[in-house]
């Protein structure tokens, strides 16, 4: 009876450790789906006049993105995407974001698009830091003129580094998380526990002391409406956030339609990241002159 129970410990012992394995393999296809060129749809980028930028991380790895100049531009946007596909994935914030004023740098991370190296959780981190270098240094944009935003996995990339880097104008999350080993829980249980240890980005959030705008569905299965509302609560003011009805983080941008061009201009001029509108000394008219 003993040898019996103990048989079954060991057998019990061997699928767990099997299920261990199955787990750190899945959770990598989780968390990174690049796709290296020539997948994707590079044909946006001729849309946008974008410019083919390479910034030398190290010997071993070369990012590769576009810098995309925008209309009578008021700021300059970092923008990090997620998880999945590489940078032609943007065309909707493209083309939303360059029609405010904003000029855009899109960096794919190392493994994904035209970036040399292999795909990893702790290389997309280093990845934003050189994109973030890559326009101070190269491009002489002053940090408060930067606004930092990321897209599902790219927002934790954002966060850390706008906690890094207080002084930049603005940080704009769109499907945030308090922390990558709670999104990767709510894929399959323990999936969390199998990633490298990370600090709390919700504490990297608090530690950014500038103007914040978080975007988020109420429908999202990948990254549940709680989370993001976790990473709210906790940020400091000044800080506001807009939940689109029936949005998920994969096309947040089309689900928020016009709204997501309001909520954006209204970050901008909080932030005093676009022109304030002129103000109209009490008792003075305005005079609307009718052109026939």
């Amino acid at each position: 009876m003993r040898r019996a129970g103990l048989s079954l410990l060991i057998a019990l012992g061997i699928l767990f450790a099997c299920y261990l394995v199955f787990l750190r393999v899945e959770v990598g296809q989780w968390l990174l789906a690049p796709e290296v060129y020539p997948a994707g749809q590079w044909s946006v980028g001729s849309l946008y006049h974008a410019q083919n930028v390479v910034i030398p991380e190290n010997p071993q790895v070369r990012l590769a993105g576009w810098w995309i100049a925008g209309y009578s531009p008021q700021r300059t946007v970092l923008l990090l995407h997620g998880r999945r596909g590489n940078i032609t994935r943007e065309n909707e914030q493209i083309l939303r974001l360059r029609h405010l004023g904003s000029n855009l740098l899109l960096v794919d991370y190392r493994g994904y698009g035209r970036s040399t190296g292999q795909a990893s959780l702790a290389g997309m981190f280093q990845d934003g830091e050189a994109a973030y270098q890559y326009l101070r240094r190269t491009r002489k944009i002053p940090a408060a003129k930067i606004v930092i935003q990321g897209d599902g996995l790219g927002s934790a990339v954002a966060m850390h580094l706008a906690a890094r880097h207080p002084h930049v104008g603005g940080l704009v999350l769109e499907s945030p998380f308090p922390s990558l080993r709670a999104w990767a829980n709510s894929f399959m249980p323990l999936a969390g526990w199998m990633l490298p240890a990370h600090p709390s980005i919700a504490g990297d959030i608090q530690r950014y002391p500038g103007p914040k705008l978080i975007l988020y569905g109420d429908n999202d299965r990948n990254t549940p409406a709680a989370m993001a509302a976790a990473v709210y609560q906790s940020a400091a003011q000044p800080k506001w956030q807009h939940i689109v009805a029936g949005g998920a983080q994969a096309h947040l941008t089309i689900d928020a339609g016009n709204d997501y061009d309001r909520w954006m201009s209204h970050f901008y001029l909080a932030a005093k990241l676009a022109p304030q509108p002129p103000t109209i000394a009490p008792g003075l008219q305005v005079l609307t002159i009718a052109r026939h």
